[in-house]
């Protein structure tokens, strides 16, 4: 099993070090915390020194729909990467047809820098599978493949399943989500995956047997159906999600690294 880097604030020589020393098979960048020009020169650097190893970028569209506040912090993603991120209400990406549009946007903009996969955008489910939620949730993973193929690319797509821990709970829908998930047709090459806590702080959340069930429930069915899984923040249990079927797991320096959350993008307490 592969272990990657999830990129963040104050890298400085991180990952470099890690992949020099063979703990790391790859890294998986934040555009919220480097800006494009910075991110084109390390990804190619990273492709000089190290052509072997992965080098992914996380859209994290999944914050566009917390960016309608204008104190939200999503950092450079609105500046540096504005050709596929964009502040969108739930009621927006009602419209199937904006999705495909926000998934043009984001693959073609991944597939001009200097990357060796793309992951495909797409928002959390934050409390159940049977909600609007993940109704657009599905509308991305759905479209994830044709719109890839549209894009004529080689390289290999990873479309984007962010669910929230409590979602998780509830095996008999999770087990109903993922029936319609492993039946896409076409289907991508493979998935991204995140659990999210309600706070980066809030770790207990995610090492709770019924949800630490249900990631490894994710990568095994995913796994047994040919795909490669990629978890996204999954720090100390890595090793469990492999056992379970996964390609890879990451993890990263700070807190907010270890454990996903959209946390990170919320205003300031205060909102100052």
């Amino acid at each position: 099993m592969k272990l990657f880097a999830q990129h963040g604030y104050s890298d400085g020589q991180k990952t470099a070090e890690g992949l020099r020393s063979e703990v790391l098979d790859g890294v998986i960048f934040s555009p919220k915390d480097i800006k494009l020009a910075k991110l084109q020169e390390t990804a190619a650097a990273i492709g000089r020194e190290f052509p072997k190893v992965a080098r992914l970028l996380d859209p994290q569209f999944y914050a566009a729909v917390l960016a309608v506040d204008p104190l939200c912090r999503v950092g450079n993603l609105e500046e540096d990467y504005a050709a596929y991120f964009q502040p969108r209400r739930r009621t927006q990406l009602l419209s199937e047809q904006r999705v495909i549009e926000d998934l043009k946007a984001a693959l073609s903009f991944q597939h001009q820098l200097p990357l060796t996969g793309l992951i495909a955008p797409n928002i959390v489910v934050p409390r159940s599978f049977d909600s609007a939620e993940a109704a657009i949730a599905m509308d991305f993973l759905r479209n994830t493949a044709p719109v890839a193929r549209e894009l004529k690319t080689r390289l290999p797509v990873y479309a984007t399943l962010a669910v929230s821990r409590d979602a998780l709970l509830d095996k008999d829908e999770l087990l109903r989500f993922l029936n319609d998930v492993t039946v896409l047709d076409p289907a991508p090459h493979g998935f991204y995956v995140l659990i999210s806590a309600n706070s980066a702080e809030a770790r207990t959340e995610i090492f709770n047997a019924d949800v630490i069930a249900g990631w490894m429930l994710i990568n095994h069915t995913l796994g047994l159906n040919g795909f490669e899984v990629i978890n996204g923040y999954s720090d100390l249990l890595t090793p469990f999600l492999g056992v379970a079927g996964a390609t890879a797991g990451a993890t990263g320096w700070w807190s907010n690294l270890r454990t996903f959350s959209l946390d990170r993008f919320n205003p300031p307490l205060g909102g100052g």
